[in-house]
Parts: structure tokens; C-alpha cells; sequence
């Protein structure tokens, strides 16, 4: 049998860090709760550089109804959906924030997003006159 691990952290930790509403239970369970995943190891080829990588995802997608062929096209479909997140997240700052409670960090990301829009309309707007005249 593997070994398990229960997750237990007590609310009364997080009280002076988070507001009264936040939930720090998610994933504390009482007893045992079984989790079954799929280990699924694809290899990954870089035409630009040729270099070959791998990639070990965990999924609870059954191995019957998705086979490996299909597994790897929906990472190649969901890899630029989170290349597009990761670089949003470093362009907004929005990697750190300066609130602890949640309701202040959704307030700070809609202003990191606004100004995001607002720099880049900026831009777009923005004409590079020609050097060579």
C-alpha cells in the first residue's frame, strides 16, 4: 500500500492573516479520501532549437476515453492558453500582491488589468516617426 497523507490545517492558523470569510478547508478532510489520477509522461520535440523534452502531467481523464496521441494535442492546445496567463500575470505585476484579503486582491487585479488596457491602447496609438527623413 502507498502511504497516504491527510491534510489537516486547523482555521484558527489563518485568522490573522485572512478575513473571517476565507476559506482554508478545501482540501482538509477528516478521514481518508481517495484520489485516483493518470501519470502520463509525453515527449515533446522543439522544432525551432530540435531539442526533445518531456512533460508528466496528472490528469483524471481516463486512459480508455483519451489515449496518449490525444492527450498530447490538448496540451499542445492548452500550453499556449497558459503561455498567454503566465505572460499577463509577469505584465501585471499581478505575481505578488499588496492585500491579504481576497476581496482587495480582486480589486487590485481589475486595476492591474485596466491600466494593463489602458498602457496598451496607449500604444497602440503611439506612431514611431522615421529616422531616415
Amino acid at each position: 500500500h502507498p502511504e497516504y497523507h491527510k491534510i489537516n490545517a486547523p482555521n484558527r492558523r489563518y485568522k490573522d492573516k485572512y478575513s473571517p470569510k476565507y476559506r482554508t478547508a478545501h482540501w482538509d478532510f477528516e478521514s481518508f479520501c481517495p484520489v485516483h489520477c493518470r501519470i502520463v509522461k509525453l515527449k515533446i520535440n522543439d522544432p525551432q532549437s530540435g531539442s526533445t523534452k518531456w512533460e508528466v502531467l496528472a490528469t483524471n481523464l481516463s486512459s480508455n476515453d483519451f489515449l496518449l496521441s490525444e492527450m498530447k494535442k490538448l496540451y499542445h492546445l492548452r500550453w499556449d492558453i497558459e503561455s498567454s496567463f503566465r505572460k499577463l500575470k509577469y505584465d501585471l505585476g499581478a505575481v505578488c500582491f499588496h492585500s491579504k484579503k481576497p476581496t482587495f486582491q480582486e480589486i487590485e487585479l481589475y486595476s492591474q488589468l485596466i491600466m494593463f488596457n489602458v498602457v496598451n491602447r496607449i500604444i497602440s496609438l503611439c506612431r514611431v516617426a522615421d529616422a531616415h527623413r
